[in-house]
């Protein structure tokens, strides 16, 4: 599936370790990080951008959370 952020890229990718990983290869600085902590780290700084809280326990979570919090949206 191809999704757009809420930065207006656009990222693509088949499962939601493969979503995670094409968000985080796209990160100046968050490349080199494993995908818990680029997770978390995540996490963190949407919470300081716009306030919002995610609820997460695994990759599959985290992308239904970024679809419910409107960080990504299905691309048309």
């Amino acid at each position: 599936m191809t999704y757009k952020t809420a930065l207006g890229e656009e990222i693509e990718g088949s499962s939601p370790t493969e979503i995670i990983d094409a968000m985080k290869a796209g990160g100046r600085f968050s490349a080199d990080q494993d995908r818990p902590a680029y997770m978390t780290g995540f996490a963190e700084r949407l919470k300081e951008w716009n306030g919002e809280v995610l609820t997460y326990s695994d990759e599959k979570s985290f992308v239904e959370e970024l679809l419910r919090v409107g960080y990504l949206t299905p691309a048309k």
